[in-house]
């Protein structure tokens, strides 16, 4: 069977690294995939370029896209004309967005019947899945949606999306809920849990800081949802109960001068740095070579609702049983359970110091930690056993 893979931007881009895993882990197993970003750009993860040569790179807007969406027009102009309109029938913030992609979604359609494409599936109930409806509609190809968290709290045609789609996929039990929740035209609707996930790999022994030094790591976008400003005060209480440590922080984003200017007001360029954008495959490395003692990762809901889903870096930092600290926010505490991190209150820096600082005096609930952590992810968010569980649902189409 010959899937699509429609998505933001993956293979390209540097966040959406959850979904290059999961078409790997099809690739893996011997599927035929291909994908097409929304907006194509450049490769940042290195595994991203097994799937490249598999792709199909094309803008929102060309001549050849103008071209196939006429041609669309022409060959079936009443269905054209209704998949149109059904991507308009909603707020007009939303409905200039999925105006934008139709004329791609158009010129999909011809290239899902060229390729002898078979499903076609969407990351994303936002965006991705008005380009994947517009190809789904006009190919006559059966389609499914992943539906992940701020793209559900968007309300962008759930029903009408729902309703076309063979089956939407929520990756966590919270996600799922607000769907259901918000999809009230078909009371027989329920949402697939089935998580994202990440390759196994056995625990390695807990990181021993020869120089005294601990070594803490968060990687993750600057944005409000990961509360990077809450973990530079708790790196500041714990300087001033004098502990030696060095915390790194991964990313880029729109709050980077905010935490920059954070740092230097508290003084805290000694021990807070800001690493910049790590590939995956890099980050991956170094949490297996026990490079920190620590992940965290003090999410809370922002202004606009955003918020997590099921994190990829803690996922990850679980898998290599790297000793974890996180809130319970979004669904958290679905991958970490009660005992695979040390689970703190949102919005807390006293709370996130104090935190660190029982972890770094305790090795025995370290190591419980990190044991449990990995246990979780490995029995739960193996990408190829969770991939496997998506084919099922793909083939059930």
């Amino acid at each position: 069977m010959t899937l699509l893979y429609i998505a933001k931007e993956a293979p390209f881009g540097a966040t959406e690294t959850f979904v290059i895993e999961e078409a790997l882990a099809h690739i893996r197993a011997g599927e035929k995939l291909i994908m097409c970003p929304v907006r194509p750009g450049r490769v940042r993860h290195e595994q991203a370029e097994q799937i490249v040569p598999f792709t199909i790179v094309a803008p929102l807007f060309s001549f050849k896209i103008f071209v196939g969406c006429l041609s669309a027009f022409v060959r079936q102009p009443i269905l054209s004309a209704r998949v149109l309109l059904s991507l308009l029938s909603c707020r007009p913030k939303l409905a200039v967005k999925n105006l934008a992609v139709f004329p791609k979604g158009a010129w999909l359609s011809e290239q899902v019947r060229r390729l002898k494409i078979a499903h076609i599936h969407a990351h994303w109930i936002a965006v991705p899945a008005s380009m994947g409806y517009v190809a789904s509609r006009l190919s006559g190809i059966p389609m499914s949606i992943t539906a992940h968290r701020y793209d559900i709290s968007q309300a962008n045609l759930l029903n009408l999306k729902c309703r076309h789609a063979h089956f939407v996929r929520a990756i966590d039990l919270r996600g799922a809920a607000e769907l259901e929740s918000a999809v009230r035209t078909d009371l027989s609707f329920r949402a697939n849990v089935l998580h994202m996930g990440v390759r196994y790999t056995e625990r390695a022994p807990l990181r021993l800081s020869g120089d005294g030094v601990t070594q803490i790591v968060t990687a993750a976008r600057f944005v409000p949802k990961k509360a990077h400003l809450i973990a530079v005060e708790a790196a500041a209480r714990l300087r001033d109960s004098g502990h030696r440590f060095k915390w790194t922080f991964f990313g880029d984003g729109p709050l980077e001068g905010k935490i920059r200017e954070r740092i230097e007001r508290l003084k805290l360029a000694s021990v807070v740095s800001l690493g910049g954008v790590i590939s995956n495959n890099r980050l991956i490395e170094l949490l297996r070579e026990r490079k920190f003692d620590f992940a965290v990762l003090p999410s809370v809901n922002a202004k606009d609702s955003d918020r997590e889903g099921i994190p990829v870096f803690l996922m990850e930092a679980l898998m290599a049983g790297v000793p974890s600290i996180a809130t319970d926010n979004g669904g958290i505490t679905e991958l970490t359970g009660h005992d695979g991190a040390l689970i703190i209150p949102e919005g807390d820096s006293i709370a996130l110091a104090s935190a660190l600082e029982e972890m770094i005096s305790n090795p025995t609930r370290r190591e419980s930690y990190a044991k449990c952590g990995h246990r979780r992810v490995k029995l739960e968010f193996d990408v190829d056993v969770n991939a496997e569980k998506l084919r099922g649902l793909f083939y059930g189409t």
